[in-house]
């Protein structure tokens, strides 16, 4: 039961940090060339409004595929920050993904002194930290998919974690999430 309240924390920040403010500069991603995309090409670049941008592509897919190995419990349907969301845990450490089509990374609204612009493989991206006295170790990051499209990863680490610890994981997640998934 502990567990899934990390997720419910996760996925309840997700939503929160999701709807607040504007944008700041600061820590970059570290990004890489490595990996190549289990999207099905169709010989054309997604929509940049964001319809159908992720081609039936499911959240708990991606997410199982970038946990493989990890030892994470398979993801479960978790629609909090988008319809096409999943969430995974182990001991101490919950995870989130989502696929969202109706928003993109400029509709992201989060506090300005703990968002941060970034990269992430050639995509901008925005790193948003919880607060350690908050939150406890959280992070998310936001990288564009499309013009009105965008995909969050959500850390959430147990007892003990810190921010910086969240973003250092949701930084690795995110990078093996990122070649899973189309670009415009």
């Amino acid at each position: 039961m502990i567990r899934k309240s990390y997720v419910l924390v996760g996925i309840t920040l997700l939503a929160t940090l999701s709807a607040c403010s504007e944008k700041s500069n600061g820590q970059a991603l570290p990004t890489s060339d490595s990996g190549t995309s289990a999207v099905p090409s169709s010989g054309s670049n997604p929509p940049v409004d964001g319809a159908d941008v992720f081609g039936g592509i499911k959240a708990c897919e991606v997410l199982d595929k970038a946990l493989e190995g990890k030892g994470f419990k398979p993801g479960y349907v978790q629609n909090a920050g988008s319809h096409n969301g999943c969430a995974s845990e182990k001991t101490s450490f919950a995870v989130a993904l989502d696929l969202d089509d109706k928003q993109g990374l400029g509709d992201l609204r989060s506090d300005p002194a703990r968002t941060y612009d970034a990269r992430l493989n050639g995509r901008s991206a925005k790193q948003v930290k919880g607060r350690d006295e908050e939150d406890g170790g959280t992070c998310e990051i936001f990288f564009e998919v499309a013009e009105k499209a965008r995909t969050g990863v959500t850390v959430v680490l147990g007892t003990g974690g810190s921010t910086d610890e969240a973003c250092q994981e949701a930084g690795k997640l995110a990078e093996a999430v990122e070649p899973l998934l189309p670009k415009a």
